[in-house]
């Protein structure tokens, strides 16, 4: 019986609710660990911990230019929006050369590149 209690009360302390400056902490720890994983060439990245969502968000940029084998160069542009604690991708925009090869979506959902970048965008500042 004294063991199940400790046991609860141990439970309740780990469960206790951090202060929004250590989910802050942890936020941009696990943000660099996201980003050293996924990141490309020429990649930058920024972080942001959403308070009101709980969340920690990642937005990784990479642009870089590539080649068709053909010798012909075009610009790769990738942005990239991770919920940095459970790993899940919200949201990516990619485009590699003519505007037919972008690729875009939003929660797994195939979109419209524009609105993909918006919604980026607007989850980084909530």
């Amino acid at each position: 019986m004294k063991i199940a209690i400790c046991l609860l009360a141990a439970a309740a302390a780990y469960a206790q609710e951090k202060t929004p400056e250590q989910k802050r902490s942890e936020c941009g720890s696990r943000a660099a660990k996201v980003f050293q994983e996924l990141r490309g060439p020429s990649a930058t990245w920024r972080t942001h911990y959403s308070a009101a969502s709980n969340r920690c968000l990642v937005a990784i940029l990479s642009d870089y230019s590539g080649g068709n084998g053909a010798g012909t160069r075009f610009a790769r542009y990738h942005w990239e929006l991770v919920e940095a604690f459970d790993g899940k991708q919200l949201a990516i925009t990619q485009w590699d050369g003519p505007p037919d090869r972008a690729y875009c979506r939003v929660d797994g959902v195939l979109a419209d590149c524009l609105k993909a970048r918006l919604y980026i965008e607007a989850q980084l500042k909530e």
